[in-house]
């Protein structure tokens, strides 16, 4: 996903999002089912701000679980928008 430092992302996401993901990595993406409700994808991006976009316009259905340093640059990004 564009210019920036590639890393091995985990993603949880709601059900509702697998169109989403398949539309952005292909139909061999790593999936695995969670409950009744999410899924974890397993994927390698780029660690830019339009993947921090892209996880942003998911509304809250998805949820980067690592690798730690994206999360942090995910959550420092939220940080800016509320000082």
């Amino acid at each position: 996903m564009y210019l920036g430092e590639e890393a091995k992302v985990e993603l949880l996401c709601e059900n509702t999002l697998m169109g989403s993901i398949i539309d952005r990595f292909g139909e061999d993406v790593c999936v695995q089912s969670v409950d009744r409700e999410h899924f974890k994808v397993t994927a390698t991006v780029a660690l830019s701000n339009n993947f921090y976009g892209w996880v942003f316009a998911s509304g809250g259905k998805m949820r980067i679980l690592s690798p730690e340093k994206a999360k942090v640059q995910f959550n420092n990004i939220l940080d800016s928008y509320s000082t």
